[in-house]
């Protein structure tokens, strides 16, 4: 299968619902699942494609935030950011921060959380769209309309 926009697109959203899957339901098919997109994504990267480089590291950080792996799912979440940030996909930075955002909500860190959260929020109005805004301030309204607008611990993020 060649590696266009459209596909790898495609196996971003087929990775992320297959690991949001494997959670909900406690499934090793859907890890398998997840894994399988995720080895995809590496051979297209090595056969010279590095505009999904960002997003296979967040699959990686889902599967990290899936295996528990705290450290390593926010050192993969802001690689996640950083790399999507450097090839200017700012849709995908403002979703790597949101999923953050929800795995540090989940696991009760509050203040990663609202960080992570506000970001996405700011990103997705930067990027135009008026639906997502409004569905993070729906969903999230109180993390998002907290005070502090500074990385919670500044001397963690790598």
């Amino acid at each position: 299968l060649q590696s266009t926009p459209m596909v790898w697109r495609n196996a971003l959203f087929e990775g992320l619902i297959s690991f949001a899957l494997a959670r909900e339901k406690r499934s090793r098919y859907w890890k398998r699942q997840a894994v399988k997109v995720m080895k995809k994504m590496k051979k297209w990267i090595l056969l010279g494609n590095a505009n999904i480089k960002h997003s296979l590291i967040l699959l990686e950080a889902e599967n990290a935030a899936l295996n528990g792996a705290i450290d390593e799912a926010q050192e993969k979440y802001q690689a996640a950011i950083a790399t999507a940030s450097r090839h200017g996909f700012l849709h995908d930075k403002a979703l790597a921060n949101e999923r953050a955002g929800e795995f540090f909500l989940k696991i009760g860190d509050m203040d990663w959380a609202s960080y992570y959260i506000k970001n996405s929020h700011q990103l997705y109005a930067a990027w135009g769209s008026k639906a997502k805004v409004d569905q993070l301030q729906g969903k999230y309204k109180d993390l998002i309309n907290e005070e502090v607008l500074s990385d919670p611990r500044p001397d963690q993020i790598q």
